[in-house]
């Protein structure tokens, strides 16, 4: 039996510290036909990364870029150089659980409209401290929504048929919220089959590009949310419970987006619905508490 073939894609620049380490997470999985493709993002760092891919004995498959362009574009071309069924993105500083390949392979079952999706561990490398992340499977059934309201979500947990990428790449305009962009394009056409194993480490550390440039991310995922303003007005109007009308107001209440919670406020009293009137100043009075005690 031909098993499928999964291509792993990791997209490095600078910082290629960790790399080693992603790597051996990827070609000591229990599942073996996998194609791996690092990709230098127009890194000064090319001769550390080649050293490192050509010391292990599986032939690893390497694009340099010319000059830095983004994790978006890199994705985008190795997706273009990829062979797999399946592809799954592993940032060049994080860990796959030994059994992930083969794990999410099995609750697939060989579909390619579906995509496999995991519990996963938040690992601060620096003070060596893990937390479990811990997802719903009622979350799923109505997953475009959910995204709109929780921001607990890997996109490296994701194994997904290199079909659902066809004219669907990501958006090379986006560098930090490229992950959730695609997500939500995802998620309006696919199925996801969720495992309550952990089978994904996402390292936490200070050299994060997220963190550094934590403004600019913050400042993109903020515009993101702004963009599906009409989506977070269908999840109101729909007939819901106050508990999800309260958790919706209060998730884009207290990201704070001074241009968005005016379109908000008036949609909520053009809506002229007392239940959402009522929630919306409840969650406000609520936010003013909680930051009181911060």
């Amino acid at each position: 039996m031909i098993k499928d073939l999964v291509t792993v894609i990791i997209p490095v620049y600078n910082k290629v510290e960790y790399l080693r380490d992603s790597l051996n997470s990827v070609i000591n999985q229990t599942y073996n036909n996998i194609e791996i493709i690092v990709v230098d993002d127009g890194s000064n760092s090319h001769d550390k990364i080649l050293k490192i891919c050509n010391s292990f004995k599986k032939k690893i498959k390497i694009i340099k870029l010319k000059r830095n362009l983004g994790v978006s574009a890199a994705l985008n071309m190795a997706l273009l150089a990829s062979n797999g069924k399946y592809i799954n993105w592993l940032s060049h500083d994080d860990l796959f659980c030994p059994t992930k390949i083969e794990e999410q392979l099995k609750s697939l079952a060989g579909s390619v409209n579906k995509i496999s999706i995991t519990n996963f561990i938040v690992w601060n490398f620096e003070k060596n401290l893990k937390k479990k992340i811990n997802l719903n499977k009622q979350v799923f059934k109505e997953f475009s929504e959910n995204l709109l309201i929780r921001d607990i979500y890997n996109f490296c947990t994701l194994l997904v048929p290199k079909i659902l990428y066809k004219n669907n790449f990501f958006n090379q305009k986006l560098r930090y919220v490229q992950d959730y962009d695609m997500m939500f394009k995802l998620s309006e056409k696919s199925e996801f089959v969720f495992s309550e194993k952990y089978l994904f480490i996402s390292r936490y550390h200070n050299q994060l590009t997220s963190k550094i440039n934590k403004k600019k991310c913050k400042k993109e995922k903020n515009n993101l949310y702004i963009s599906h303003h009409k989506n977070y007005m269908k999840i109101l109007k729909k007939k819901t419970s106050i508990i999800k009308i309260f958790i919706t107001l209060f998730f884009l209440y207290n990201k704070k987006l001074s241009k968005f919670n005016r379109q908000l406020d008036l949609a909520i009293e053009k809506n002229n619905s007392r239940i959402i009137i009522c929630v919306s100043i409840l969650v406000k009075f609520f936010i003013k508490i909680i930051n009181v005690f911060k």
